[in-house]
C-alpha cells in the first residue's frame, strides 16, 4: 500500500537540521525529497539527502533532475548523497547530478556509494 514505518518522519517537520519537500505537478504530489545535516563520512555536510521517491508513473520524465535542480538552486553548500550502487536507475541519477560538480562516487558498505560535491 506504498506505507512503510519511518521513525524520523515528524522531525522532519519540526526540526531545524532537517526539511521535507513534496514535489506537485498539476496539484498532484509527484515525488518528496527529505534533506538533513548528517554526513555519513569524515567530510562535514550542509545538505545530505535522506529520502528521495517520484512516483513511478513520473519516472523517467526528468522530474528528478528538476526536484534536484530546484534544490541545488535553494540550498548551495556542500552536499552529500549516498545510495545503493545495485539501484541501477537511482546511481544514473545521482552519478549524472554529481559529475556536473566534479563527484566521483565513493564506495560506501558493501552495496553502497556516496558522492559529495558543493554547489
Amino acid at each position: 500500500n506504498g506505507n512503510f514505518p519511518y521513525p524520523y518522519f515528524e522531525p522532519y517537520f519540526s526540526e531545524e537540521k532537517r526539511r521535507a519537500f513534496f514535489f506537485k505537478e498539476d496539484g498532484k504530489i509527484i515525488g518528496f525529497t527529505m534533506i538533513n545535516t548528517y554526513s555519513v563520512t569524515e567530510t562535514p555536510a550542509d545538505h545530505s539527502i535522506a529520502e528521495f521517491s517520484v512516483l513511478p508513473s513520473y519516472r523517467k520524465k526528468k522530474v528528478a533532475t528538476r526536484m534536484m535542480d530546484l534544490l541545488l538552486e535553494q540550498y548551495p553548500g556542500q552536499w552529500q548523497i549516498k545510495y545503493s550502487a545495485n539501484n541501477h536507475p537511482a546511481k544514473k541519477l545521482w552519478t549524472g547530478i554529481g559529475a556536473r560538480f566534479g563527484a566521483k562516487p565513493i564506495s560506501y558498505g558493501e552495496h553502497e556509494e556516496v558522492i559529495e560535491f558543493i554547489r
